[in-house]
């Protein structure tokens, strides 16, 4: 085995989620009409940051009043804590790199007792007419785009062997840069469809042992 380290880069929404909260939040906080800013996204028109930029600029709520609505709402995919523990346990860096918001990533942490967990998100400003969501790569400069790519870019330059999570066609350029793909609906798809190997998943506990013998 390589001598690199390795490390899971993970999406969030519908990865380790079971459904996908920001859409639960856009459809209880908006009015507008998000899925068609979505599909937009799906058909190359937009990009998702701006996507999500865009949609959530019309969440009218306190950071508070939206986490307390992201735990109560939020479904978790079975072995989330178990990968979380096995990562701490041997040494294996974990970092979320997200689409989604910071307010309900960080809440959910909590709310599972694994707050010290790394993620880059949107990062958010609450004002009093919407959300102010923008993306900085791990420099800090603000994107618009390739924010999930720009990660990995990061990761791989830092020596980094990568196992990346995801479910969405938004992880599949980064997903496709990585050494390891555990990948589940949109990015399974496209992973088939272009050729990248990939190992699907169910209950995330269920990939320990492969994780194991990446070691």
């Amino acid at each position: 085995m390589s001598h690199k380290p390795l490390m899971i880069q993970c999406d969030f929404d519908g990865t380790v989620t079971v459904g996908d909260l920001s859409f639960q939040i856009l459809d209880d906080y908006t009015d507008v009409p998000w899925r068609q800013w979505f599909d937009d996204f799906r058909h190359g028109k937009i990009t998702v940051n701006d996507y999500n930029a865009k949609a959530f600029a019309y969440v009218k709520a306190s950071k508070e009043e939206l986490q307390r609505y992201a735990v109560k709402h939020v479904r978790l995919r079975p072995g989330l804590s178990e990968l979380l523990t096995f990562c701490k346990d041997h040494d294996v860096r974990f970092v979320f790199v997200s689409n989604g918001m910071t307010f309900y990533i960080e809440a959910i942490l909590d709310l599972i007792g694994f707050p010290q967990i790394e993620y880059h998100a949107a990062d958010c400003e609450y004002l009093p007419n919407g959300i102010k969501a923008v993306y900085h790569d791990p420099s800090g400069k603000a994107v618009r785009d390739h924010f999930k790519e720009a990660y990995a870019k990061h990761f791989i330059k830092e020596g980094y062997r990568i196992a990346y999570f995801g479910n969405g066609l938004s992880d599949f350029k980064a997903a496709s840069m990585c050494d390891y793909v555990y990948g589940i609906e949109s990015l399974a798809k496209e992973c088939d469809k272009q050729g990248v190997s990939y190992k699907p998943f169910d209950c995330l506990s269920d990939v320990i042992s492969d994780l194991l013998s990446l070691i």
